[in-house]
């Protein structure tokens, strides 16, 4: 599954509390160094995850397909003070006294082509000594100055993998299953579409989906046998929402009761 959450970290210990640098990765503990073994190298900083900024892409992959419409975004760093600090961009080519790191650190739309898709809007802080960048999904951030139209566009989607696996049946016992969800709670960063799909290898059908804790946060779901969607109306921030999946297998019907959670998160403002 391509669509992954971007996390986005803050620099601890920077000395100056003003100023505040940021990462916005889809791993929640990146490399934190540059440049391992030479001067600049960064080897002191502790990035702290704040909490899920937005959702993009693995890869250039979309429900099993290649998708033309998804663009790689760049990761940049520049050294100042032996402090790094972050850019991130659609474009290739580097932004004058930056250096692209050599990965994609995520996919992204270039336009708006998603329905219910969030922006991503670059920004600078404001009056600080050296220039730091974030990305918000927000239209306005206290203390930062917005960069012109948004940089790239998310996903509206928060994918979960559900697998349902038989367990070998003893003698005299009733066939279990063993059910798992990957992850086992989904952050939502904004208002988005919840969509589950079968993991590889999963033999079984799906037959309904109902919201047992804060029902009145989304729609109706769209339930078919490959996959569920249920849209997320998220109007209470910070609120906690728990759901059952029901599924077909080998005939029968099984219920997975209460153990998957819906957080409506919201990172704390830049």
């Amino acid at each position: 599954m391509a669509i992954v959450p971007i996390y986005r970290l803050r620099a601890a210990g920077n000395g100056d509390t003003r100023e505040r640098r940021y990462r916005f990765s889809r791993e929640p503990t990146p490399d934190p160094n540059p440049h391992p073994g030479e001067p600049d190298e960064d080897h002191d900083t502790v990035w702290i995850v704040e909490g899920v900024a937005f959702y993009a892409w693995s890869d250039q992959v979309v429900d099993g397909e290649h998708s033309s419409d998804l663009k790689p975004v760049y990761e940049f760093h520049r050294c100042s003070g032996r402090r790094h600090h972050y850019y991130y961009s659609l474009e290739r080519d580097a932004p004058r006294g930056w250096v692209r790191r050599p990965y994609v650190a995520f996919w992204a739309h270039a336009e708006d082509v998603e329905v219910g898709a969030p922006a991503v809007y670059r920004y600078e802080q404001d009056r600080v000594r050296r220039r730091n960048f974030a990305l918000s999904v927000e239209r306005e951030v206290e203390g930062w100055t917005r960069l012109g139209a948004p940089a790239f566009y998310a996903s509206e989607r928060v994918p979960v993998r559900v697998s349902v696996r038989r367990d070998p049946a003893q003698p005299g016992r009733r066939q279990q299953y063993d059910w798992t969800f990957d992850p086992s709670t989904v952050n939502l960063a904004y208002g988005s579409i919840l969509e589950l799909v079968p993991a590889s290898n999963c033999e079984f059908a799906f037959t309904g989906f109902e919201v047992v804790q804060g029902g009145d946060d989304f729609e109706r779901p769209v339930i078919r046998r490959d996959r569920i969607q249920v849209r997320a109306k998220c109007s209470t921030r910070g609120k906690d929402y728990k759901y059952n999946v029901r599924v077909r297998m080998n005939g029968q019907r099984h219920e997975i009761l209460g153990d998957p959670e819906i957080v409506n998160q919201t990172p704390p403002r830049l």
